[in-house]
């Protein structure tokens, strides 16, 4: 099977599996809304912030980690939200 068909296939499996997503940073949080459910993380929780060529990682604590796919935000806009809302990473 062509890599362009997996890759497809992939992404449709993961839609199906969570369910389309929107993520918003604001002041009371990061909220991620999907059609499988909702959740909200406090923004006191991030420790840590990394990236890769696609994703952006927000950890917190050692076995809690918040996966967001470049193209929802970048490492940047998302640093810049934190600090706005008094939070340093």
């Amino acid at each position: 099977m062509p890599y362009s068909s997996v890759k497809k296939s992939a992404l449709k499996e993961s839609e199906d599996t969570w369910g389309k997503r929107t993520v918003s940073i604001a002041e009371d949080g990061i909220t991620i809304i999907g059609s499988k459910g909702d959740k909200k993380y406090d923004l006191n929780e991030i420790d840590n912030l990394s990236e890769t060529e696609n994703n952006i990682f927000i950890r917190k604590g050692k076995k809690s980690l918040i996966i967001l796919p470049k193209s929802a935000f970048s490492l940047k806009e998302i640093k810049h939200a934190l600090l706005q809302f008094g939070r340093k990473v």
